[in-house]
């Protein structure tokens, strides 16, 4: 705790203690060579944690290559926001870039149970379906994201990637043209899109 004259005699000491977290939320960010322990003890002895702050913290440490900072992070928020879906598809979308995808899956799958209709979960799923190998399932799962919300661009962009990696062209194609037209034919998803032919699109 910190021992000064004028801290003392502050009648807010909290927000003290919240821009000294932030300090240190900021220097995660900006420095690869920051002593991981030092700062996240630091942060969490300050701040008041909330579960956007974990959120926060967490895809901070998974930006730096910190997974199993970033896992910890995910689950104490969910410790104190059980069920929370950006916290869930988070620690999720962590489970998978670590490679750990049934991991990955059981949280989207959770995510799912207690946000029927989140689209975002349902996304992130089919991701990991794709990633396993399941395509048939990640397709499903992209369609059942796609009809709770008819307009979920970045669902139709991941069915048409799995279209395309199991040479189901004309359907690759098909999404193509249906991202057009969401998008009033700007739609930065397909830029690179290459179909198993070699064909630009």
């Amino acid at each position: 705790m910190i021992k000064d004259y004028a801290y003392e005699k502050l009648s807010n000491k909290e927000e003290v203690h919240r821009k000294i977290g932030n300090y240190f939320e900021e220097k995660l960010k900006e420095s690869k060579n920051l002593d991981w322990d030092l700062a996240d003890s630091i942060i969490l002895h300050y701040k008041k944690v909330g579960k956007r702050d974990y959120n926060e913290l967490g895809m901070t440490y998974r930006n730096n290559h910190q997974d199993q900072r970033a896992l910890l992070t995910f689950q104490k928020g969910l410790e104190k926001s059980p069920g929370n879906v950006v916290l869930l598809n988070e620690l999720g979308i962590t489970y998978r870039e670590s490679g750990k995808y049934q991991l990955a899956i059981d949280t989207f799958l959770l995510a799912i149970q207690c946000h029927t209709d989140s689209p975002p979960s349902y996304n992130e799923l089919g991701r990991s379906y794709r990633q396993m190998g399941q395509n048939q399932l990640a397709i499903n799962t992209f369609k059942k994201a796609i009809r709770i919300k008819p307009d979920q661009i970045p669902s139709y962009n991941e069915l048409g990637i799995t279209y395309r990696e199991i040479y189901q062209n004309q359907n690759a194609i098909n999404i193509i043209l249906k991202l057009l037209q969401l998008t009033q034919n700007n739609c930065p998803y397909i830029m690179n899109w290459v179909l198993p032919t070699g064909k630009q699109v």
